[in-house]
């Protein structure tokens, strides 16, 4: 497939393109600039000022950002169709979170002169993007609800279901969740320690929820996980 026809392709994958025509989306394609991003290379970092908005075309990255506390905490993955730094259409806003590459990456790129003039031609593009906006600022909150309220096994399984829905694939075994996960990104995702997530993942291998290795995780009981997630008991029942 011809490079513009794979950006439009996974832009028209994107709730940030949702409702435009084939020639808005190659108009909107042939605006941005194409770059590569090496694995461990940052496409942003929070606190520097927010100059472009971008669309990852491949690879995958990982949002992050530090608390007031100084506390990392890792937001989520991003994948082919995900996009970053929307807050750069408003000039003097800041990247509230960084995004760096766990795979090489290739991203579009529209810097914000570029992505206001967008908005102003494409009043389906600005809509788009304040559903943008109102969408992580939901997700913002059912991760902090989820941190504050739920308990730690719960945000584990909650969190494992959630890749599992973005980045899961079939195998033999279960649904691996196709990303470079170690338990450290688990720790950051749920706001708990190595130790207890370590902990947890080890226990759950042994009852038959998960199968280990090395940043890699399979869920095998996918409905085991549902209701460690719903229940608030302490202790999850045996495997059948």
């Amino acid at each position: 497939m011809r490079q513009p026809e794979l950006e439009c392709e996974t832009l028209a994958r994107s709730r940030f393109a949702k409702g435009l025509s084939p020639s808005q989306l190659e108009a909107i394609c042939a605006a941005g600039r194409r770059a590569s991003i090496e694995t461990g290379r940052h496409l942003c970092q929070q606190g520097d000022e927010a100059t472009s908005f971008h669309l990852l075309l491949e690879g995958r990255a990982k949002l992050t950002q530090v608390t007031a506390d100084g506390h990392r905490v890792l937001v989520r993955f991003l994948g082919p169709g995900d996009c970053c730094g929307i807050v750069a259409a408003h000039e003097g806003a800041e990247y509230q979170a960084s995004v760096r590459a766990v795979e090489d990456c290739v991203v579009l790129g529209w810097d914000r002169a570029t992505l206001t003039d967008l908005l102003r031609h494409y009043p389906q593009l600005a809509l788009n993007a304040l559903a943008v906006l109102a969408e992580q600022c939901q997700a913002w909150q059912r991760r902090y609800r989820e941190v504050t309220s739920a308990r730690v096994e719960q945000r584990v399984a909650a969190t494992l279901l959630r890749l599992a829905r973005q980045v899961g694939r079939k195998v033999d075994a279960g649904v691996l969740v196709d990303i470079p996960l170690s338990r450290e990104d688990l720790a950051e995702m749920t706001g708990t320690t190595l130790f207890t997530v370590s902990r947890v993942l080890s226990r759950w291998e042994q009852l038959g929820y998960v199968e280990l290795g090395r940043q890699r995780v399979v869920i095998r009981d996918a409905h085991g996980l549902v209701e460690l997630a719903e229940d608030s008991g302490a202790e999850p029942p045996p495997p059948p």
